[in-house]
């Protein structure tokens, strides 16, 4: 009960921390579908819902994928999601959350808008307990928001591969560290 309670908490958050932190360069109908996918995210995140995470993955970043690796859109989320799904097999996700009241709003050269949300995983492998801190990037592609998690120099070179506005933009280094 405690968790439903909590994690009805953090999807109000979400909510709040968008109409707030970014009123004045969304407009309504952006704040509320941006958050409404984040807060899909993270349910999908949390429930382990990895097709549903891939969703959100911004297309532009899928073709320029499947066309690197000589795959179709759909062989390459069967691929991605059947990969996500092995690495998780190791891990068992404690939480995971975004932080509403430190998102970074931004524009690329092309004059896209974007909002970059701090995001913390708490996570157990075997014994261990670690936080990692990373970024997710959320902007709109096709009239819809996507979200790509950028943990990783790998996932931002995906980025910038598929879309060149984004080089040149500095993004924060992720974080991981074991708290128990």
């Amino acid at each position: 009960m405690i968790r439903i309670f909590r994690d009805a908490l953090i999807g109000i958050a979400a909510i709040c921390w968008t109409t707030v932190a970014l009123a004045q360069t969304l407009t309504a109908e952006d704040q509320r579908d941006l958050a409404a996918v984040v807060e899909q995210f993270l349910a999908d995140t949390r429930a382990l819902n990895v097709s549903g995470v891939v969703e959100t993955m911004p297309p532009s970043v899928i073709a320029d994928l499947a066309h690197r690796n000589d795959m179709t859109e759909t062989e390459l989320i069967s691929a991605v999601v059947e990969a996500m799904e092995a690495a998780m097999e190791s891990v068992a996700l404690l939480e995971v959350q975004m932080d509403s009241t430190a998102a970074v709003l931004g524009e690329t050269s092309a004059g896209r808008i974007f909002v970059l949300l701090p995001t913390m995983t708490l996570m157990q492998v075997g014994d261990a307990v670690y936080r990692a801190g990373s970024h997710t990037l959320a902007f709109k592609e096709t009239g819809q928001w996507s979200l790509i998690r950028l943990d990783e120099p790998s996932q931002r070179q995906m980025l910038v591969n598929a879309l060149p506005e984004f080089t040149g933009i500095t993004f924060p280094e992720a974080s991981l560290e074991q708290i128990e």
